[in-house]
């Protein structure tokens, strides 16, 4: 029997079959600079009001029950996700983080994905930041499904800078694309091209690129849970687990240093995310 996992227990399965000896064959990584919500927000100087459609809202009872724009019909949070983003609010950053940071951070609902902060993290780390500079050639985006992906790749197309297809490429990865679709996240573009790859947790663990120097996580995906309620199984957006997230920065290691901004707080990693999404 062989196990392959990166973040397998190994002590507890020896244990399981009777503390059987285990084999270790050490591979090589190398480091990834990890980054969470209110860096990506520090460094972009990106902001919301009240009014913002990214904006947690003051009454969510008004909302209970309603999808949002980010979510369809059959994908609609449940009520428990209310709970969970209420936790989100009146988070205390360090004063190494601005007000505006702050402030942004606490009023942003969580369960939405920030799709302004994404293309304003590509745009500091492709034209703007100097120092982020060697993890621009290939970037890897992590969305919990494809209706984000195509929304994704739509903003990216309509940009005026993202847009050039002489400068970036933008692939989608999803585990329905054909064989020969999917091969094509792998070439390598010429020298001064950024590779942009959208993918679903396909990327985490079933397809490694190895080229990727940059992982941009939603630190979300979807899975089936079962509704006692109205006893089907359902596909449900959840918060990943900080398994997830350390395989899904992992990403970002494999040529080279990388980088991986998770949009979500170093709080919610370390108190919270595994906590919200257990797997069925």
């Amino acid at each position: 029997m062989i196990l392959m996992s990166a973040t397998i227990d190994a002590e507890k399965v020896s244990a399981y079959f009777g503390n059987c000896p285990t084999l270790h064959v050490p591979g090589r990584t190398f480091p990834v600079d990890v980054r969470y919500l209110e860096d990506a927000v520090e460094a972009t100087k990106w902001y919301i009001t009240e009014t913002s459609p990214y904006a947690r809202r003051l009454q969510d009872k008004f909302y209970r029950g309603k999808s949002r724009p980010e979510w369809s019909e059959d994908l609609t949070p449940g009520d428990d996700d209310e709970e969970q983003a209420s936790t989100d609010a009146g988070v205390k950053l360090s004063k190494r983080y601005s007000l505006e940071t702050t402030a942004t951070i606490n009023l942003l609902d969580e369960r939405l994905i920030p799709y302004d902060l994404i293309i304003r993290l590509i745009e500091r780390i492709c034209f703007e930041d100097a120092s982020y500079a060697q993890y621009a050639p290939a970037i890897l985006i992590f969305m919990p499904g494809l209706a984000e992906i195509r929304r994704l790749i739509d903003l990216l197309g309509e940009h005026p800078l993202l847009g050039n297809e002489d400068r970036f490429r933008v692939y989608p990865l999803h585990s329905t694309l054909s064989s020969e679709s999917q091969s094509a996240v792998f070439e390598v573009p010429p020298q001064g091209v950024t590779k942009i790859v959208i993918s679903t947790n396909v990327a985490e663990t079933g397809i490694t690129i190895p080229d990727i120097t940059c992982v941009i996580d939603t630190g979300k995906h979807r899975e089936m849970r079962f509704d006692e309620k109205r006893q089907i199984s359902r596909l449900l957006e959840t918060y990943i687990a900080k398994s997830n997230a350390a395989q899904r920065r992992g990403r970002a290691g494999r040529v080279q240093s990388g980088l991986c901004f998770h949009l979500f707080t170093k709080l919610r990693h370390d108190t919270q995310v595994s906590v919200f999404a257990n797997s069925s």
